[in-house]
């Protein structure tokens, strides 16, 4: 009896671990290895761990380590990253993918740094946007706590011997969330509590943080071990996750983001929530540049429910145009959907210049589009008034930044003759 049942358990074992296998072979082979570690409301996210996987198969560590000099950034360790840079934008912004330079310079914007950008920055589009999803939900270290636990892990530290309505020996407490999230700190008016997407500018990851500036107040707690540097970690994520208090904080999930279709005047995104909870309204934010955002129109949120919605953008840019959604909960957290990028091509002449008034060897700023886009590049004389050349500069299609020579204070032309044998020419004016 015995050796049967080995005889019948065997195949069963073996099919089993051959399901696993496959399965395990399936999710390597159609994720590219990668999967989202956590999940909230439904919601997968990504963590560092994650992003380092990615940035790790794309050979980013060949330069991006702590042993090299010459790098503006690194990611050795998460606050490697989140802390490092020479650039002009952070490294990592958290709620904000557009303004970080790890996004930026993967997404081959060669302006948001010290130096020419590099192919070897380009990575998949799907692992782009999964690093843009992971900034945007605010770049967490590990899966983030809900609030009871993020109370329960102050509780235990015993920050609440202090900080609570009963003795009120703070002069804040966390008891609610409510309590928590208020500005009720009089001693620390001008340093909320809370600032979502910005642990930095909190009251409360100050207090605990052992290499925090702290500028008023007393660090927590008052007596014992400060809080070890993984606690430290979850409060920071948990305020830059904009303090989720359960799991239907987050305002929306969304199905899709795309734009649908394009006319010879206008561009129409579309887009489908599966989840929306106090959700307040939907910003459309357009940009030449994927940095410099403007609102391009807003739709306001009536009834929370899975919806589908339309927006015709009526003025979008000649050249690139970048798209976002801004989306912002009824309490005021936002969180900001992945971009979506089209080019629309010039049908008539574009030529414009700031600043106008101008500085003598200051920045001038061309953004320049041939009739019918089907001019690429072209030279552009600065004269004065008696029609003498002063500069010649060589430009592109797209936003060009011209260097002024030293001028007198007056009037100067810019002149750009194109395919057509036509000239295009804008009055500039120079202050000293």
């Amino acid at each position: 009896m015995f050796c049967g049942l080995c005889t019948n358990v065997y195949p069963i074992i073996t099919l089993r671990l051959f399901r696993s296998l496959f399965i395990f072979l399936f999710i390597s082979i159609f994720t590219n290895g990668f999967s989202q570690s956590c999940s909230l409301n439904g919601r997968p996210y990504y963590v560092y761990t994650d992003i380092k996987q990615i940035l790790d198969k794309n050979q980013c560590a060949s330069c991006h380590h702590t042993s090299s000099a010459t790098t503006h950034w690194r990611y050795d360790s998460y606050q490697q990253l989140i802390s490092s840079g020479s650039c002009i934008y952070p490294v990592v912004k958290n709620g904000d993918a557009a303004s970080s330079t790890l996004y930026q310079v993967l997404n081959g914007n060669s302006t948001v740094c010290f130096t020419n950008y590099h192919s070897e920055h380009q990575v998949s589009f799907e692992e782009k946007e999964k690093i843009e999803r992971w900034i945007n939900f605010g770049a967490p270290e590990e899966c983030i706590l809900l609030f009871d636990e993020m109370r329960g892990l102050l509780d235990a530290n015993g920050c609440n011997s202090c900080h609570n309505k009963t003795t009120k020996a703070g002069d804040w407490w966390y008891d609610e969330y409510m309590d928590l999230i208020s500005d009720n700190s009089s001693n620390c008016p001008d340093k909320p509590n809370i600032s979502f997407y910005n642990a930095t500018s909190s009251q409360l990851y100050l207090k605990v943080a052992t290499d925090a500036n702290l500028q008023c107040g007393a660090k927590m707690p008052m007596q014992g071990p400060m809080l070890s540097a993984s606690d430290v970690g979850k409060i920071r994520d948990w305020i830059n996750a904009t303090a989720p208090f359960n799991h239907q904080s987050l305002p929306v999930t969304l199905e899709y983001f795309k734009i649908a279709d394009e006319k010879e005047e206008s561009v129409i995104l579309e887009w489908l929530s599966e989840v929306e909870f106090n959700t307040s309204k939907y910003v459309i934010e357009r940009s030449k540049n994927s940095i410099d955002f403007q609102e391009a129109g807003s739709i306001s949120i009536d009834i929370a429910s899975p919806s589908s919605y339309r927006f015709e953008d009526l003025s979008p840019n000649v050249g690139p145009n970048y798209y976002r959604l801004k989306i912002i909960d009824k309490d005021g957290r936002y969180d900001y959907s992945s971009m979506k990028f089209t080019y629309r091509k010039s049908t008539k002449l574009v030529f414009q210049l700031w600043p106008n008034p101008a500085t003598s060897n200051g920045k001038l700023m061309l953004e320049w589009y041939s009739k019918k886009d089907n001019q690429k590049s072209g030279n552009l004389e600065l004269i004065d008034l008696s029609g003498r050349k002063l500069k010649q500069y060589f430009i592109e299609s797209g936003v060009n930044e011209l260097q002024l020579p030293e001028l007198n204070q007056g009037v100067y032309m810019l002149v750009l003759n194109d395919y057509y044998a036509t000239a295009h020419w804008e009055r500039i004016i120079v202050m000293k």
